[in-house]
């Protein structure tokens, strides 16, 4: 049965849950998540924030009281019951409190803002430091049982602490204001009126259960976007990290679409949660402003019958309305909080550790030996890896290791050698059994002593530092200036030409930020490392694997000199460096089933060393594979020697100057007026606009039912009009809550559709960027991943909600202010005044903003990089004790976010407080009620209003319809231009967004057109090649070369000499110089990429796994599969038994990056990846270099029985050679010679000499 692999991930996704798990993720969060790191010291700042926010809270109903006086003074001179003199005191009165209210404002608002921001900037600090501590301190298992990843859970967490940081600094203090506010006004309305007040607010219980019973919808939404979001993150960022896999094999559709799969489910959460949000909206409005309608009937009843006084029923609606308004932010602030609440309990749950609350041992180990000796003792150890608990790694294996000597550790890949390491260092406990180290329990000696006295190098691992502290890191700090100790460990090393080569040399950076190293010289570099610690117990784990044979014997020759008297464990496949003295550990499936020195197992003739041993000796040529060679470097050919000491060459001086940097984000401020054009175009959002009308109309309609209170009519006539105005509230009601749920839902929907598009075209772009972009541009997995999910996150907002309220406001102000000009334009000019004021404090916001929020981001980001290079390679972390320097190095990252977080708020809170005080209630019935500004434009405003009654200029009616529509308008108004401040950290998105969206669209993966029957004829004539951005070194020179169909040809040369370069060009990842290459005589620049690499496999020396099951890993990149066809392939490379021996078999679960498997077992499943493909050219580039002799003879076997396919090999492995037709030795980028082995053994060149010097297996 035929499978297709993106619908097969879709369809049984682990990470895709239903609705109900995610109600009982989130159904304990509460409220008191929010504040679970907070301490007593933090109760001070805490109080005074809650102050400030309930004395803001405070002016909104005092305002309303002057609002009321000042229509009630209005109402008695329009009924000639004051007299002009009467009236002007009054208003000068009311107008001077509103000027005392305006600077108390301005000064509530600034500290408000500042304050709110610095505890919020306390309180996140504090948690990401327990951040760092959780993933610092937390046990292998959770990392090896966790499903997500690291990138997607670091991706995750940002968000979540990026969520935390707005609850904390925006959110809870204007809710507390809002609920002071909504309280002083329901106060302010019942003692003025209580019935009027019940009348107004009868419908708000309703409101109140429609926004509890959406809100409890919406919060699954929110937790299943967050989940599946983090499924993608991972996805792109192991898809980039393995991305030669991803070309060669053709797989880049198919990792789109998968990362498609996730996007899509993502985007299904959003547009739930939006439709119920914009229901939920519309609804409220709807009632809220419907409310008025029947409030006026029974006010203008409570008028008539002179229970009320007009101005009195003014107050009390100017009160409701502020409690309405305030009731709808308060809801809206709710559902803010509901995602806090959400980020804060998502955080405590990776904080608690629920898969794994205990340590593998019980505490820390209370013995600290003056000195380790260095005999380990293992004693009927058995374990499991936590991951999969049911097999057995080790059953019963009991090991001497005699202090001072050096034992070797050999046996087939997946024996159990590694985990024996692993246990040593205290990184997992065994089942079973015990270990001793000088006769001391391991579980009772401390684990910082036990790795302290132990080196263990198994994957090499470079980290963001420089050349120098790379190599001094496994060292107390103290040590780190001992000059002469450093160069000595590199000279064993070899790295003293590649130190010379370096721009900095030992002050250079490497990795983010600076110089990436090829595999062999990051394990020289690990090697220098270990050297320069100088351990008591040094343990290799197949450390030298990527190494020419002339390093790996040079570094050997030098580590048995350097640990002479000292324990040291090797384990290797290399049986070539045992000598006849060493003594032996022979693994099998978890059992020691051999022991001994190497010539006494050489005596057993049925043992498993003397079967690996044959396979060997095999391979050796009788007339020199006794003949004993000098391994001193004056006994090797000058050319042979210079070639290794010479500087460093092109190839790898390439991998040192491209770099492997964060994709930079560009510090100019975006202009995003041309996206914002193309967001338009989309004709569903026209329906927006009506909703930007209504407020003016609604407000229009308002003030004629108002002006009733002054009219001299009879009651009959007030009624008749009351009841026509009342209907076309009614229909306006209607319509704006219409509108508003259009607004909202089409917005969003919108704005949902351009980001997941965009997130699709983002991850396409990078798929299809040629491979040199992954090496010259600067660029990260880890920021690329940042930008596709975090950043076009932001970018919605622009979208969904600025864009929209933007639109909305301009034509809500237009509207209201035109339709004010016609009816009286002397008093609305008034208004154009503050325009130029309005647009220099939105111009100095923006400054204090983009600036602030540019550095601010920035140490965050830094923040995060540094926590993600810690859990990426605790292994190396824990096991070189290096968690104290990667705790400073964060604790100074979070200091610095700190500081400029604290600088931040209070720059930006005056740029907010002085953009608060120009606008008219510009934050109306939001947090910062009427700051400076707000209040001067509204004394103004009156002021001037009164002097027009006083002149006869204009009647009262006319000035208080004046009045409803600029105070409606610029109210409503206000609260949708309250996102503008919002829009310097979505136009810094969009700058990232931007940049990696106008990455060069013109690749060689584009080029070649040809689809043509291609078999395996290959021909380079003329070859020159240097690698983009590096014209001035030549990689290639002059390379002509013919390999027949079917042939097998074997490329061999130095590290460097130009081999994985040729086979790159094979792959068409990269373009020739001049010269050319054909297959099957076609040009291979005119063949299609995607034709051209269907024929080809490839198999590297670092297996590329992906989290996904085997199956799906071996049957990578095609398009369709059935499972015969997967176990055919493993067959052919000696996995399918310990596939089928796993309890999910096929279905099994690799973990991050293959985590789940040994490395020769990650080998085979590579090498069934590419045999699946039956390709027409097979390309093996050290393919068995990871693997043991008899698994690695296997494979020999099955190339040799290969001849329906052209084969390149690239190897040191005398084996390997000598399956091919052809062996092509390259120097310094030239073709030395050429020939078959037995050819170029005869010819005693340079290839003899390494083959003499090696002792190649």
């Amino acid at each position: 049965m035929e499978k297709n692999q993106a619908g097969y991930l879709e369809k049984n996704s682990t990470y895709i849950n239903s609705r109900e798990s995610y109600k009982d993720n989130i159904k304990h969060a509460s409220f008191f998540n929010l504040f679970t790191f907070l301490k007593k010291k933090d109760a001070f700042l805490l109080l005074f924030s809650c102050i400030i926010s309930i004395i803001n809270g405070f002016f909104k109903p005092y305002m309303t009281f002057l609002l009321g006086r000042l229509f009630h003074a209005f109402s008695l001179i329009s009924l000639k019951e004051i007299t002009e003199k009467q009236f002007n005191n009054q208003i000068n009165q009311y107008i001077l409190h509103l000027l005392f209210l305006a600077i108390a404002s301005f000064i509530g608002g600034w500290l408000f803002q500042s304050l709110w921001h610095i505890f919020s900037e306390i309180y996140i600090k504090r948690v990401y430091k327990k951040l760092f501590s959780n993933f610092a301190t937390k046990e292998f298992e959770w990392y090896d049982c966790n499903k997500t990843g690291v990138s997607g859970l670091i991706n995750r967490c940002e968000k979540d602490i990026q969520s935390l940081h707005y609850t904390h600094s925006d959110v809870l203090g204007r809710l507390l204001s809002s609920f002071i506010t909504l309280v002083i006004s329901l106060f302010l309305a019942f003692w003025h009126s209580w019935k009027l007040t019940f009348a107004v607010l009868a419908s708000l219980p309703v409101v109140i259960l429609i926004a509890a019973i959406t809100s409890y919808f919406i919060g699954p939404y929110i937790y299943r976007e967050k989940e599946v979001l983090a499924q993608a993150a991972t996805h792109i960022n192991q898809s980039i990290v393995n991305m030669p896999i991803v070309k060669v094999f053709n797989a880049q559709q198919y990792e789109s679409r998968n990362f498609n799969s996730y996007i899509s489910e993502s985007s299904n959460a959003i547009r739930r949660y939006k439709k119920t949000y914009s229901i939920q909206q519309s609804f409220i409005r709807f009632v809220s402003l419907v409310m008025f309608i029947q409030g006026f009937w029974y006010g203008t009843h409570l008028v008539i019958t002179n229970e009320v006084s007009s101005g009195n029923v003014l107050t009390v609606f100017w009160a409701c309305l502020i409690i309405s308004f305030s009731m709808q932010t308060i809801i809206q602030l709710l559902l803010y909080l509901k995602s806090g609440i959400i980020a804060s309990y998502d955080l405590q749950n990776i904080f608690k550790d629920k898969k794994n609350k205990k340590s593998p041992y019980p505490f820390q180990g209370i013995l600290f030996p003056e000195k380790c000796y260095g005999r380990i003792v293992y004693d009927l150890v058995s374990f499991a890896y936590p991951l999969r608990p049911e097999k057995m790694v080790l059953e019963n294996v009991s090991l001497v290791f005699p202090a001072g000597k050096t034992t070797f550790i050999v046996g087939p890949s997946g024996s159990g050698k590694s985990s024996l390491a692993t246990l040593l260092i205290k990184i997992y406990k065994p089942n079973t059994g015990s270990i001793y180290i000088d006769n001391k329990h391991i579980g009772l000696l401390n684990t910082n002593w036990v790795r302290n006295n132990i080196t263990l190098i198994q994957q090499p691992v470079i980290f963001n530092e420089t050349l120098k502290l790379n190599i001094t890191l496994g060292k107390p700090l103290s040590d780190l200036e001992n000059t002469s100790e450093i160069k000595n460990a590199s000279r064993m090393a070899l790295l003293q030409e590649m130190i010379f080569e370096l721009p900095d040399g030992y002050d250079t950076r490497l990795g983010m930020n600076g110089i990436s190293l090829s595999n062999g010289q990051m394990q020289r570099v690990a090697i220098a490392r270990a050297r320069f610690r100088d351990s008591s117990i040094l343990i290799l784990d197949e450390s030298t694997s990527s190494l020419d044979y002339i390093n790996r014997s040079l570094i050997y020759d030098a580590i048995r000199f350097w640990r002479k008297d000292k324990t040291t464990i090797i384990i290797t496949h290399d049986i070539s460096q045992i000598k006849d003295s060493d003594y032996i550990y022979v693994m099998d499936d978890g059992f020691l089933v051999q022991k001994g020195l190497k010539n006494d197992l050489l005596e057993d003739k049925n043992g498993t060393f003397f079967n690996v041993y044959s396979q060997k000796k095999e391979s050796k040529i009788d007339d020199i594979s006794t003949e004993k060679v000098n391994t001193s470097p004056r006994n090797i050919p000058k050319t042979v020697y210079e070639s290794l000491k010479a500087k460093l060459n092109n190839e790898e001086m390439f991998l040192l100057n491209s770099g492997n940097v964060i994709l930079e984000n560009r510090r100019n401020t975006t202009n995003i007026r041309n996206l914002l054009a193309s967001n338009m175009n989309d004709h569903k959002r026209r329906k927006k606009y009506g909703n930007g009308v209504s407020t003016p109309l609604f407000s229009y309609t308002l003030s004629k039912l108002l002006a009733l209170f002054f009219s001299s009519k009879s009651i009959s006539e007030i009624k008749r009009k009351s009841f026509q105005y009342s209907m076309i509230i009614l229909g306006v009601s209607f319509f704006d809550s219409l509108t508003l749920f259009l607004k909202i839902y089409l917005l969003e929907y919108s704005a949902d559709s351009w980001i997941t598009n965009i997130r699709s075209i983002l991850f396409k772009n990078i798929l299809f960027q040629d491979i040199h972009y992954f090496s010259e541009k600067t660029y990260s997995s880890e920021n690329t991943t940042r930008i596709i999910i975090n950043e076009t996150d932001l970018m919605r907002t622009i979208f969904g909600q600025i864009t929209g309220n933007i639109l909305v406001a301009i034509i809500m102000i237009l509207v209201g202010v035109t339709w004010s000009f016609i009816i009286a334009w002397k008093l609305s000019i008034i208004i154009v005044g503050v325009v130029p004021l309005l647009y220099i404090s939105i111009r100095l916001n923006s400054y204090l903003n983009t600036k602030w929020d540019h550095k601010y981001k920035d140490e965050n980001i830094n923040a995060m990089s540094i926590l993600y290079e810690l859990s990426e390679n605790i292994f190396t972390v824990k096991a070189l004790l290096l968690d104290n320097f990667f705790q400073e190095k964060f604790t100074l990252s979070i200091k610095r976010i700190f500081v400029k977080g604290i600088r931040k708020a209070i720059y930006v809170g005056f740029g907010y407080g002085i953009t608060e005080s120009i606008i008219f209630f510009f934050e109306g019935l939001d947090i910062n009620f009427h700051d400076l500004g707000s209040n001067i434009d509204t004394a103004l405003l009156f002021w001037y209003g009164s002097k027009t009654i006083l002149n006869k200029t204009y009647t009262p009616i006319v000035v208080l319809t004046i009045f409803s529509l600029i105070i409606f308008s610029v109210i409503t108004a206000s609260q949708f231009l309250s996102m503008v401040p919002q829009y310097n950290k979505v136009k810094r998105a969009y700058g990232s967004v931007n940049d990696l969206f106008n990455i060069s669209k013109k690749t060689t993966e584009n080029e070649g057109s040809l689809v043509v029957p291609l078999n395996g004829e290959i021909i380079f004539k003329n070859v020159f090649f240097s690698y983009p951005g590096h014209s001035h070194i030549q990689v290639l020179e002059k390379i002509n070369l013919k390999i027949r169909n079917n042939e097998k040809i074997a490329l061999v040369g130095l590290s460097g000499s130009g081999k994985s370069t040729i086979i790159s060009l094979i792959q068409k990842l990269y373009q020739v110089d001049s010269g050319f290459i054909t297959i099957n005589g076609h040009n291979i620049s005119s063949i299609e990429t995607k034709w051209l690499r269907n024929h080809i496999a490839v198999v590297r020396q670092t297996p590329m796994l992906f989290n996904r099951t085997i199956e799906q890993n071996i049957a990578y990149g095609l398009d369709s599969f059935n499972i015969y066809d997967v176990r055919t392939a493993a067959k052919k490379a000696a996995i399918d038994d310990f596939i089928m021996k796993l309890p999910d078999g096929y279905k099994t679960v690799l973990g991050d990056y293959g985590r789940g498997l040994s490395t020769g077992q990650a080998q085979r499943v590579s090498l069934a990846r590419a045999f699946i493909r039956n390709p027409r050219i097979l390309i093996l580039d050290e393919c068995t270099s990871s693997l043991d002799s008899l698994c690695a003879s296997s494979i020999h076997e099955i190339i040799k029985n290969i001849n329906d396919m052209t084969i390149i090999i690239i190897t040191h492995s005398k084996e390997m050679m000598k399956l091919a037709n052809k062996i092509v030795f390259l120097r310094n980028g030239r073709i030395a010679e050429t020939g078959t082995y037995d050819e170029l053994i005869n010819m005693k060149k340079d290839f003899w000499t390494l083959i003499q010097k090696g002792q190649w297996i």
